[in-house]
């Protein structure tokens, strides 16, 4: 929401400016604004370890459940050789 006295550009559940302090009352009934302030989830704090509102960490979410910040992941990769004949063309073998 702006302020029509500053210009103050500021969130639109806040009740008076943060800048001038002009009460934003009648400006935000005008508009049907928010009355309250969200509350969204802090989902960061799984990854972090912290306790969410359940009590649950994310390593105890279950059996099948793994951090990905202590497990080491190993990719397997095919080589593969690629071979020029004497015409240009290439052939594709797998190296074992």
């Amino acid at each position: 929401m702006r302020c029509p006295k500053c210009g103050y550009v500021s969130f639109d559940h806040n009740e008076s400016c943060p800048k001038c302090n002009k009460n934003l009352s009648p400006e935000r009934q005008r508009l049907n604004l928010i009355t309250f302030a969200p509350d969204p989830p802090y989902l960061l704090g799984g990854l972090l370890g912290e306790v969410n509102e359940s009590g649950m960490h994310l390593h105890s979410a279950g059996s099948g459940a793994f951090n990905v910040l202590q497990e080491e992941l190993e990719f397997e990769s095919e080589t593969e050789e690629m071979e020029v004949s004497a015409t240009g063309a290439s052939e594709e073998t797998e190296i074992e």
